[in-house]
């Protein structure tokens, strides 16, 4: 059927490996960390909070997942496209609900496509960068 459109997302399998990649550089930064992943409509697909992880860490890994897969781009890189823009700057987070502008949230590309997003929250930015990064560079390449 022609007026059909099809997309690829991330697998239960998928999601895993990169979870459990996740969490295993979460431990070794301090296991205070919420690790999302949602699929390429921005839906959960896969979540954990490990045990010291602060309850804002919660929705902030999810936001932050669901962020990256709006554009395909990471979290820290919408600033980047907004920051010159008042009306963008203070508008975009206000009016496009759980778009989170700082690090942590990567989108999930596989062959070139984009596939979902995956997101961190309960270290430094830098730390929260760290654990999605090191997931994806280990389990996609």
């Amino acid at each position: 059927m022609t007026n059909v459109l099809k997309h690829t997302t991330v697998s239960n399998d998928l999601a895993n490996q990169l979870m459990d990649a996740a969490t295993s550089r979460a431990h070794e930064l301090g296991d205070r960390f919420s690790i999302a992943i949602v699929d390429v409509s921005g839906v959960l697909k896969n979540f954990r909070r490990l045990d010291a992880c602060p309850l804002v860490g919660v929705d902030v890994a999810q936001d932050k997942a669901y962020t990256a897969v709006l554009k395909g781009i990471p979290t820290h890189e919408w600033y980047e496209g907004i920051k010159d823009n008042p009306s963008h700057l203070y508008g975009v987070p206000a009016a496009i609900s759980r778009v989170t502008i700082f690090g942590g949230g990567y989108p999930i590309i596989v062959d070139g496509e984009l596939v979902g997003g995956m997101g961190a929250s309960g270290g430094s930015y830098l730390e929260d960068m760290d654990v999605v990064k090191s997931a994806l560079d280990a389990v996609i390449g």
